[in-house]
């Protein structure tokens, strides 16, 4: 049986210590730097060092401090794997702390093919995702997904990536979610705010309303709320403007629900309306038809 070295047993212990007060195993790192001998050692605290002090704590500078240093450590073999991976480590944590220009020196000499390329972005949009930035992540793992090609598919990276690019996407979810009931409730609160108020206003208000159902995959309720918006204009004559963007709403809770066709005769409904604007309200208008438009004929593709 082999037994640990004095560094693989502090490591393990302050990984453990890290599960409960992060910032005193960071501090850890110290001695950690200290006990360790060899080139694997200076591996293993590096990696330990950046995951803590960059995801977890969002120390970027003490971290990339303590990476660079770990470049020093003279155990350390020069142009090895090790050096190569603590640049790597300096590229993730430059990347979530905004330094671009760090990020693209780290790059530039720890990463020597598109399998480690691909490990700097996917390590990159965890590193941010940890920090409550999600949508930053986004073009990292867009990067990741394109590199992907280039990795062989019995490289553990794969398996990796899919694992980081899972959990994101399953926050996301429970984020989309929330923000989908956050938005219909806000929405609907509005438009009974506003009931006592002039119609123009609760137009308005409702036109939001629809659209918050919509985004939510509520087409059908979507719908109601448009005729709600159809019998005001009608009762108080309204003008092209607002019957615009209700013939939009239409168009798009049409193509949510799956009917192309009606979709078409509500988007060439709204087209007409739209010729008849006046001033800067045109220019929004065609803007959101040509969104609309796009928006059906990417569904009719999507099941031709």
């Amino acid at each position: 049986m082999v037994m640990p070295s004095p560094f693989e047993r502090m490591l393990q212990q302050a990984s453990e210590q890290a599960q409960q007060d992060p910032a005193a195993a960071f501090s850890a790192c110290e001695q950690l730097f200290n006990k360790s001998l060899t080139d694997l050692d200076v591996r293993h605290l590096s990696a330990f060092a950046a995951h803590l002090g960059g995801s977890a704590l969002g120390r970027f500078d003490d971290t990339v401090a303590f990476l660079q240093r770990c470049l020093e450590h003279p155990a350390l073999e020069a142009d090895g794997d090790t050096e190569a991976s603590i640049w790597r480590a300096i590229a993730v944590v430059a990347t979530a702390a905004g330094k671009q220009e760090l990020a693209e020196q780290a790059i530039g000499n720890g990463v020597r093919n598109a399998t480690e390329r691909a490990r700097v972005a996917i390590l990159s949009a965890q590193a941010l995702v940890a920090r409550r930035r999600l949508a930053d992540c986004v073009p990292h793992l867009l990067e990741a997904r394109a590199l992907l090609d280039d990795v062989p598919d019995d490289n553990e990276l794969r398996q990796q990536t899919a694992t980081i690019a899972m959990a994101i996407g399953q926050l996301a979810e429970k984020q989309l979610s929330q923000a989908s009931d956050a938005l219909q409730a806000a929405t609907a609160t509005t438009r009974a705010a506003m009931a006592g108020g002039d119609w123009d206003s609760l137009h308005k208000c409702l036109f939001h309303e629809a659209r918050a159902l919509i985004l939510a995959g509520r087409p059908a309720q979507a719908l109601n709320v448009v005729q709600t918006m159809m019998a005001l204009e009608r009762k108080h004559k309204a003008g092209p403007e607002a019957q615009f963007h209700t013939a939009a709403l239409a168009a798009k809770a049409q193509i949510v629900r799956g009917q192309f066709k009606i979709a078409t005769g509500a988007l060439k409904a709204a087209k007409g309306l739209a010729g008849k604007i006046e001033g800067e309200g045109r220019d929004s208008a065609e803007a959101f038809l040509a969104d609309i438009s796009a928006e059906l004929e990417a569904a009719q593709a999507a099941v031709a």
